[in-house]
C-alpha cells in the first residue's frame, strides 16, 4: 500500500473521514505503525480500513487499532450489511487469528444512527464486544446542507453570543496560497467586521 492509493481509495467511500487517512496516521502514530486492509469483490474494492498496529518487542502481541472505521459506505451506493460482516470477518482472521492481536475498533457510529444496531450485531456475531471501561469519544455531525441561519438557530444560546461577539470583533480572516505582503495566488475573505 502506499499513500496515493490510499488517498484514491478513500474518495470512493461516504464514511471517509481524516482519521483514516494516510496523512492523519503518518502524523499521530508514524508511518510505521500503518497497516491497510482493503476488502474487494469480483476484483472491485468494497471496503477498506486503516489500522495501527503496536506490538510488543520479543513476544510480538499487541494491538491492532481502527479509528472510526472500518469504511463500508461505497458513494452512491446502498448500505450492504453483507459487507461490514465480510470486512469485519477479514479484520479478525488477520489481526486476530493470524497476527494474536488484540483488536479495537471504534467504528464511525454514533447512538442512535440507524446502522448503530446492525455494527453492533455483527461485530457482537464476530465475537466482539463493547468495552464498557473505554471511555466514549465525543464529536459531532453536522449537516451542512442547511441555511447558515438553520445552522445559527441549532447553536446553543451561548455559543450564538460567542459567535455575534466575534463577529463584531472587527477582525478579518483570509485565506490563500500566498503570504500577506504577495500578490500571487488566490484569496478569500471569510468575514470582514
Amino acid at each position: 500500500m502506499n499513500e496515493a492509493t490510499w488517498s484514491d481509495y478513500l474518495l470512493r467511500f461516504d464514511d471517509a473521514n481524516i482519521y483514516q487517512t494516510w496523512q492523519y496516521g503518518a502524523v499521530c502514530w508514524g508511518e510505521n505503525q500503518l497497516s491497510h486492509l482493503v476488502l474487494k469483490k469480483d476484483g472491485a474494492v468494497v471496503a477498506v480500513t486503516q489500522l495501527r498496529v503496536v506490538t510488543l518487542p520479543l513476544c510480538k502481541k499487541g494491538i491492532a487499532y481502527i479509528r472510526w472505521g472500518p469504511l463500508c459506505r461505497l458513494r452512491g451506493e446502498p448500505w450492504n450489511q453483507e459487507v461490514l460482516h465480510q470486512m469485519t470477518s477479514a479484520l479478525r482472521r488477520e489481526y486476530v487469528d493470524r497476527r494474536g492481536l488484540l483488536l479495537r475498533m471504534l467504528p464511525d457510529i454514533f447512538r442512535g444512527d440507524t446502522l448503530a444496531d446492525c455494527v453492533r450485531v455483527n461485530c457482537e456475531a464476530m465475537g466482539l464486544r463493547l468495552d464498557p471501561d473505554v471511555p466514549s469519544e465525543h464529536t459531532i455531525r453536522l449537516d451542512l446542507t442547511l441555511s447558515l441561519e438553520e445552522l445559527r438557530n441549532g447553536l446553543h444560546q451561548r455559543w450564538r453570543n460567542h459567535l455575534k461577539r466575534a463577529e463584531k470583533s472587527g477582525y478579518t480572516i483570509r485565506e490563500g496560497t500566498n503570504d500577506v505582503s504577495g500578490n500571487d495566488g488566490p484569496e478569500t475573505v471569510r468575514h470582514d467586521g
